[in-house]
């Protein structure tokens, strides 16, 4: 298993924007990538994981009700959330987000920052 925090206001997904003369523009292509490093600088691995995955995120949000724990009802949408981080993880934990096989989000008040983990989808606890 693989666990990551990573501290700051959790990202979530924004769909790629129209260019001029046609195509898509990913506009998160920089935070994706500044998120990633975060996550090497936390684990390394030697081969990408290339195999049937588990991921559950849990995103933690400053907001003026609820207390530490709570869930968090507010925007953004734990779907975007997750998306973002399937994507700024591709390439560097496994070759492409297809390998998430399950997968779960998970909103909460408290001090702003992403927890990330990644399983084999096969293992048995």
């Amino acid at each position: 298993m693989i666990t990551l925090t990573i501290p700051g206001k959790p990202i979530a997904w924004k769909r790629p924007e129209n260019k001029a003369g046609g195509g898509r523009r990913d506009s998160q292509k920089q935070e994706k990538a500044d998120f990633a490093l975060k996550c090497l600088a936390q684990v390394k691995i030697d081969k990408l994981l290339d195999l049937p995955l588990r991921m559950v995120v849990t995103v933690y949000l400053e907001g003026d009700i609820g207390f530490d724990g709570d869930y968090y009802t507010n925007v953004p949408d734990a779907s975007n959330c997750l998306k973002f981080v399937e994507d700024a993880l591709e390439g560097t934990y496994y070759s492409n987000d297809k390998y998430i096989v399950d997968s779960r989000c998970i909103k909460r008040f408290g001090t702003p920052r992403t927890v990330v983990e990644i399983y084999d989808a096969e293992y048995k606890e």
